[in-house]
């Protein structure tokens, strides 16, 4: 009798070990973000769908600083934008970014492009606030 009763007890501590790690790695990955993959030639794709129905200026904010986030979750400091059906560079800043366009860019590490190069931005300054 003393035995089934240890062995019950062992049971439910096991059980409760167990629904206890299934529950918090639940928590943690509703904690965590997608990162999109990042291809071989190190060219993120942004999905525009949360800039649908807003401003091309808003879209084009919003984008960047998404752009931003991406490029220093992957480890690198700049990036260009690289889809040009979608962003239309020009010279007095942000190239406009059509509402609901995906946006494909290029990552690079500090030391691998030139920061002073037109159309490459930093992505520490843009998640500093200086857009």
């Amino acid at each position: 009798m003393q035995t089934s009763k240890t062995v019950t007890g062992a049971m439910y501590g096991h059980c409760r070990k167990i629904v206890l790690g299934v529950f918090c790695a639940l928590a943690l990955s509703a904690c965590a973000h997608p990162l999109p993959p990042m291809r071989s030639d190190r060219v993120v794709v942004i999905s525009g769908k949360s800039t649908i129905g807003i401003s091309a200026q808003d879209a084009t904010q919003k984008m960047l600083i998404k752009a931003a986030r991406l490029t220093l979750d992957h480890g690198c400091r700049y990036f260009t934008i690289v889809d040009s059906l979608n962003a239309y560079p020009n010279r007095t800043g942000a190239p406009p970014i059509r509402p609901g366009a995906n946006l494909a860019i290029r990552v690079y590490r500090q030391g691998e492009i030139d920061p002073r190069t037109p159309g490459v931005w930093d992505a520490q300054s843009i998640a500093a606030g200086n857009l």
